[in-house]
């Protein structure tokens, strides 16, 4: 299983023969902007670790920053989130994600 947290602690699982190439987080962050930046409203330190976990494929986002948009950003871009979501960020996802989708 692949895992990814933020606070400047990556703990990440992947075939070391074929790491992530950084220009793949930047472009995932670009494309995670153009769909959610809108709606979500995340800071670009956010963008940038949620799209370095969806580069390097992680299942899994380790946060415990309830104060930033970067919880529900990992949720709609597909990573399992622990400490679980609440009420409020599944409910901003759900809203997120309806709006991409137009």
């Amino acid at each position: 299983m692949r895992y990814c947290a933020d606070s400047s602690f990556l703990v990440r699982l992947y075939d070391p023969l074929r790491p992530p190439a950084e220009s793949d987080a930047f472009q995932q962050a670009e494309s995670l902007a153009r769909r959610f930046a809108r709606t979500l409203r995340p800071g670009g330190h956010d963008l940038v670790l949620v799209a370095a976990a969806v580069a390097m494929g992680a299942a899994w986002f380790l946060s415990f920053d309830r104060n930033s948009r970067q919880r529900p950003l990992a949720g709609v871009a597909g990573l399992r989130l622990w400490p679980p979501l609440d009420k409020e960020e599944k409910d901003l996802i759900r809203h997120a994600a309806r709006q991409a989708s137009r």
